[in-house]
């Protein structure tokens, strides 16, 4: 594969120029060593070159405006993409995204200074963005940015609390932060304003969650940028920018890029896109939910029969289809308790199994969720969930943490349409905009998620678990089975 790699022009790395060019080298030599063939132009010299070709990827670190008109004219893949890196250079544009998003952001109002920033383009020097200690010494700073010609910043508090650098790879995995005071490596040291950090702790999965909804929001790949977080654990996102240097994880980063561009863009025949199912696919590992609950009721020796339990079930099943039971606010454990409610209702069994029941379950769920969440961060294609469910399905993926791991959800209950009308799958391709030989659907059951899904044309994943019956089930030839969903990490994407 050919790719064209552009180095960042000087004037936007300042004091990092060698940081920027190492990350970018580390990964084209891991391209370069799996057989790739990769150019590598200085960001000055690209408008020199003409159109290019169809079928070519571009790593671009570029940030002046004729690098991102030049880019957006070019009918090929582009990683970050031009337009994800002009909306992160402007922070009015991306504090209105972090607000759609809720993405925690600074207060109006403050009394511990102000920061004054450019807004005209990513900062180019020291002077760019400023520390003002009071309203008196924002004047004077915003009278220096009128005398530079500067007439488009963006003023912000100051927030006391440790300072936080994060960077990441969308789609990876590939997450991590540092603290800057604890080793030094600043760029401009404004962080002195903040002090030797405190380690305050707080929920650094939240925080996670936090700053990949925001690059999916954006639309970038290759992220980087700055948190406060104060001695309440609580934190707020004071920069998010394109393409960082990764000094402090160079190598580790270069290693998710490179997994990045050859999942998503070399193999000519890989998948582009997931579908996922929900239940029984991402919560249960494969296992019918029936045999799952069935499963909790013989290990709490609740006296039933399997056959009473199917009955008591399907009744339950039927109720909440036909029911406004789940109320799109429900978590999953509240829906879970009232569909085990209605089974021991109609069975006749006392209350007291409830609790211990929906407990048991739910633990279990947890454990199956934490797996298959681990699996979906390193997948690196763009992934639309597409389930049947109660009109709550996401209240549920916010409860497990999986709400922005997906670009779009399409749930039976809120489209109208459910499963295995192939249609449903139609609005999943809608969602990623692909063509159906490019997307794969992942499911457990062969009836409702692969039938359907090869109707249409797409490929098909048939997570193989426990059946609702013991009869045998035979997917279609063209259809790859698995046994763990970490399978879909090792599986030779041009050949699945």
């Amino acid at each position: 594969m050919n790719i064209l790699a552009i180095l960042r022009a000087k004037q936007f790395s300042p004091n990092s120029v060698e940081k920027d060019e190492a990350i970018m080298m580390a990964v084209v030599s891991r391209l370069r060593a799996k057989g790739h063939v990769v150019e590598v132009i200085p960001e000055d010299t690209l408008l020199t070159l003409h159109a290019v070709p169809t079928g070519k990827i571009i790593l671009s670190m570029g940030r002046t405006p004729e690098t991102l008109r030049w880019l957006s004219r070019q009918d090929v893949c582009i990683v970050n993409s031009p337009e994800s890196v002009a909306l992160c250079q402007s922070r009015t544009a991306l504090s209105r995204v972090m607000k759609e998003t809720g993405t925690p952001q600074p207060p109006p109002s403050g009394s511990d200074g102000y920061w004054l920033k450019r807004d005209d383009g990513a900062a180019r020097q020291h002077r760019d963005v400023v520390f003002a200690k009071n309203k008196a010494d924002l004047r004077h700073r915003l009278a220096e940015f009128h005398q530079r010609g500067i007439k488009v910043y963006t003023v912000s508090v100051n927030i006391v609390g440790d300072v936080v650098k994060f960077y990441g790879v969308r789609g990876t995995g590939f997450f991590r932060y540092f603290y800057p005071t604890d080793d030094g490596d600043t760029k401009f040291d404004d962080e002195r304003h903040n002090g030797p950090a405190h380690h305050y702790p707080f929920d650094t999965k939240v925080f996670q969650q936090c700053v990949e909804r925001l690059a999916t929001a954006v639309g970038i790949d290759i992220f980087g940028g700055d948190a406060i977080v104060r001695n309440d654990g609580t934190f707020c996102i004071i920069d998010f920018n394109d393409w960082p240097s990764f000094s402090r994880c160079r190598e580790e980063a270069a290693d998710a890029i490179t997994t990045l561009v050859v999942n998503r863009f070399v193999h000519p025949g890989a998948i582009r896109g997931y579908i996922f199912d929900y239940g029984g696919t991402l919560d249960t590992g494969g296992c019918h939910w029936g045999k799952f609950i069935l499963h909790a009721y013989q290990h709490m020796d609740v006296p039933v029969t399997e056959e009473q339990f199917r009955q008591a079930y399907v009744y339950a099943e039927r109720y909440v289809a036909q029911h406004p039971v789940i109320l799109p606010d429900d978590t999953f454990r509240q829906t879970l308790e009232k569909k085990v409610n209605l089974q021991l209702q109609y069975l006749q069994l006392t209350p007291s199994y409830l609790s211990p029941l929906t407990s048991y379950l739910y633990q279990k769920v947890c454990r199956h969720i934490s797996h298959s969440r681990d699996i979906l961060q390193q997948i690196a294609q763009p992934k639309v969930l597409v389930s049947n469910f109660y009109g709550n399905l996401q209240t549920v993926l916010h409860e497990f943490s999986l709400d922005s791991l997906f670009s779009g959800v399409i749930e039976s209950a809120v489209v109208g349409v459910r499963k295995p009308d192939p249609s449903i799958f139609a609005l999943g391709l809608e969602s990623l905009q692909l063509p159906p030989g490019a997307v794969a659907v992942v499911g457990d059951s062969i009836d409702k998620d692969i039938l359907p899904a090869t109707s249409i044309g797409c490929r098909t994943i048939w997570f193989r678990g426990k059946q609702w019956t013991d009869t045998l089930v035979v997917p279609p030839d063209a259809c790859v089975t698995i046994n763990d969903l970490s399978e879909l990490l090792t599986m030779n994407p041009s050949t699945n």
